[in-house]
């Protein structure tokens, strides 16, 4: 009885650890997928950010500059240098 026990005890951890290897991997694939998306997109667009930097695009409210910076895939979190916002908070 003793025996059986622990033969499905061990069968058991095997199989979750089994299970959490193949999940892992899964997961590490969707995320090299998804990044190589990003990167070849990115890569594909030959779009030049404006002159006008972000903070002052969203301050004049030029919609247009806005979007060909985020097609541009300029950093849309960066930092205004005198008050420390972002370009979404301002």
């Amino acid at each position: 009885m003793k025996t059986q026990k622990i033969i499905s005890i061990e069968t058991l951890t095997t199989a979750m650890i089994v299970g959490a290897l193949l999940t892992i991997v899964a997961c590490g694939k969707q995320r090299n997928s998804a990044k190589e998306k990003r990167q070849s997109s990115v890569s594909q667009t030959s779009v030049k950010p404006p002159s006008m930097d972000i903070h002052t695009a969203t301050l004049m409210g030029d919609l247009d500059a806005i979007r060909q910076h985020i097609k541009a895939g300029s950093d849309l979190n960066i930092k205004e240098p005198s008050g420390g916002s972002s370009p979404l908070i301002t």
